[in-house]
């Protein structure tokens, strides 16, 4: 099973997000939302080949062993070729990516093939932002069917941020910090981790907070109101939703 609740595989804070349409990527969470998308899921040979021209640039290529899951890589800074599985090739993308900045034009379109949605190329809502990705994540019409499953199987734990956790202070809710661990610096909290066990320190299997609705075989949040934007924005995409295994529908 694929792991990790992250819509578009990252969301970063301050991201502007709608629901119901969309939401917008500023040029860092675009790249941050590919990068975690490198990370986390297995890409096929096809969608790898698709992608290396536009980081590598047009002087690289791909050529591909017939029946067999290896690929024979030109890189634009040497000669020979290099021998790569997919997953080699994915973290040669990742590495890549971290050294270099792509146009937005670029982003736009690494974003439309790995996250399988339509793109655009536009300013935040205030019309006076510097550009970035509009994600047409066509969600509107998505139903969750409360089967619990993104709650009990996928890994969020590096999902919560800390305007999350802020929130949460704000909010007086002493009972949900006490199951996350925080990194700080300075005072300042750079990230946190959750669910961890008060009792045991130890990290739980599934999120404390999933109940079970008594005689129905669904599930409920205990506190959905003030749920984690990790888990407030899951599905990311029609793509996130099928390759995470929810059973959601659209109707």
């Amino acid at each position: 099973m694929f792991h990790g609740v992250v819509p578009l595989y990252k969301i970063g804070d301050g991201m502007v997000v709608n629901d119901t349409d969309g939401l917008f990527l500023r040029v860092e969470e675009a790249h941050a939302s590919i990068q975690s998308a490198l990370t986390q899921y297995p890409f096929s040979l096809h969608l790898l080949s698709t992608l290396w021209p536009l980081v590598f640039g047009d002087a690289s290529y791909f050529q591909e062993e017939s029946g067999r899951q290896r690929v024979w890589v030109k890189l634009p800074d040497q000669k020979k070729l290099i021998c790569s599985d997919p997953t080699e090739l994915r973290d040669l993308l990742r590495m890549k990516l971290q050294k270099c900045v792509l146009s937005i034009d670029r982003l736009a379109e690494l974003c439309k093939l790995i996250f399988g949605v339509r793109v655009s190329v536009e300013r935040e809502s205030d019309g006076k932002s510097d550009l970035g990705v509009w994600i047409h994540t066509d969600m509107g019409r998505f139903v969750c069917s409360r089967c619990g499953h993104c709650c009990k199987a996928l890994d969020i734990k590096n999902g919560v941020s800390p305007s999350d956790y802020h929130f949460w202070q704000k909010s007086g809710r002493q009972d949900i910090l006490d199951w996350v661990s925080v990194v700080q610096e300075k005072g300042e909290i750079l990230s946190c981790r959750i669910w961890i066990n008060p009792l045991t320190n130890a990290f739980t299997e599934s999120c404390p907070w999933l109940e079970k609705v008594a005689d129905r075989n669904i599930y409920r949040c205990k506190i959905h109101n003030v749920r984690p934007s990790v888990c407030r924005h899951y599905p990311g995409s029609r793509k996130h939703a099928r390759v995470t295994g929810c059973k959601g529908v659209f109707k």
